[in-house]
């Protein structure tokens, strides 16, 4: 364990990654915007993303009992090489003339896949490379510059899709991919020891098993993996059609709607500085228990306001990232916390498993009601449903204990038998 945050390792992660970010914020825009331009189809953009999820989240339990056999860095690095290569190919597609929708399906499901194999890789390395004490630091930090790089892949994307098209952008976004892989080559992430029976000697399903069973012998974090499975379930619609209510419903164009998702993550970028430099949600920890709730509420909102005043639609995204961005935080530092190094990367992907499970079906529905179903409708009946969830959410069984460190006791009263090994 290293005993310093800023060591040469976590930094070039950090860095990486910042820099294949930016790329991608602008990157997603294109995509989005290819999309709802070339079709006008709320039902594309829903399947796309419904494409995107459903490959994700089938990969994402192998994804993490992966990251806990093999060397992750090669995992990290493999994902962004890959992923830069699909964008250089869409870019020149595109450029050509010859990018349609089932390629693109395809293009994004590939890279859906890979980010599933990256993200538990990432998560369970951070443990690895910085002390216990700065975990919520290093999350932070981490996100904070992933914050940063997308206000301004966002904002520069949306305004350079009008002005340099949609290859130029599908190009940044390939390329930083590139460059974001070679940077990792550097990093050394120590490798975990398991327990039990040799590595070689067990089945991926084995794994996944054993994963799942850890994660439900904390019965706090089962549950609110649970109550997230529904709560993604009423988010997502609004992000699959927000690109269809900023065009149709507003009749704005990129440059606002890149402008809605900068401020989104600018508000995440405070949550990060709030978090790495006070103690002001350690302190008042019911901002994160009502967290959800807070979210909901502000949503309601959305439908309503003057769709001739954009920075108010600007304005409330912002404070929406800014709750979202000290939810996510700190909750994944408390998971790194309390999991034991050997199982990390199946836990995170088990969690990206439960957490997403819902959303292909909702991806699907809001694709299908986007088309014949007001959008104000649709996002109210969202932010009712997701209030709900958030005040079950706010009343699951031994959440304050589990919010205020002490998770990991519960895992050790409650540790399942490991799975026995494969033959």
């Amino acid at each position: 364990m290293k005993t310093r945050l800023f060591n040469k390792d976590f930094t070039l992660l950090w860095l990486g990654q910042s820099v294949s970010q930016m790329g991608n914020g602008a990157g997603m825009i294109a995509v989005l915007w290819w999309v709802q331009t070339t079709t006008g189809s709320a039902m594309a953009l829903g399947t796309l993303a419904m494409v995107q999820t459903l490959m994700g989240t089938a990969i994402s339990p192998f994804a993490g009992a992966f990251a806990d056999r093999v060397n992750r860095k090669w995992i990290i690095v493999g994902a962004d090489v890959i992923r830069g290569l699909i964008y250089c190919l869409l870019s020149w597609l595109a450029f050509n003339q010859q990018l349609s929708l089932p390629l693109l399906f395809v293009a994004a499901g590939t890279a859906a896949v890979c980010s599933q194999f990256f993200y538990p890789a990432i998560g369970s390395s951070i443990p690895l490379l910085v002390p216990d004490k700065d975990l919520e630091r290093a999350n932070s930090l981490n996100q904070m510059s992933i914050n940063l790089v997308n206000i301004l892949g966002y904002a520069v994307g949306g305004i350079l899709v009008a002005l340099a098209g949609v290859p130029a952008l599908l190009l940044i976004n390939g390329i930083s991919f590139l460059v974001s892989a070679f940077s990792e080559t550097f990093i050394s992430i120590p490798r975990v020891v398991r327990e039990g029976a040799v590595v070689g000697t067990r089945t991926f399903l084995a794994d996944i098993k054993e994963g799942f069973g850890y994660v439900r012998s904390n019965k706090v974090l089962f549950k609110i993996m649970q109550v997230a499975m529904m709560l993604n379930f009423f988010f997502t619609p609004y992000f699959i059609l927000l690109p269809k209510f900023v065009n149709e419903y507003m009749g704005a164009g990129s440059d606002v709607y890149g402008f809605i998702l900068s401020a989104q993550m600018a508000g995440a970028l405070a949550a990060t500085l709030i978090i790495s430099l006070t103690n002001i949600i350690k302190r008042n920890l019911w901002l994160i228990k009502w967290s959800i709730v807070i979210q909901a509420t502000l949503l309601l909102s959305l439908p309503f306001l003057p769709v001739q005043i954009w920075p108010l639609h600007v304005s409330l995204f912002a404070v929406l990232g800014l709750f979202n961005a000290s939810l996510n935080i700190y909750f994944g530092a408390l998971v790194q916390r309390t999991t034991d190094k050997q199982h990390l990367g199946k836990v995170f992907g088990i969690m990206g498993a439960m957490s997403q499970g819902l959303q292909p079906l909702s991806q699907g529905i809001a694709g299908i009601l986007g088309e014949v179903v007001r959008l104000p409708i649709i996002l109210t009946a969202c932010s009712l449903a997701n209030g709900l969830g958030g005040m079950m959410f706010a009343r699951v069984p031994g959440l304050d204990h589990f919010l205020s460190g002490n998770g990991k006791k519960q895992i050790e009263s409650t540790q399942p038998e490991p799975v026995p090994a494969s033959a």
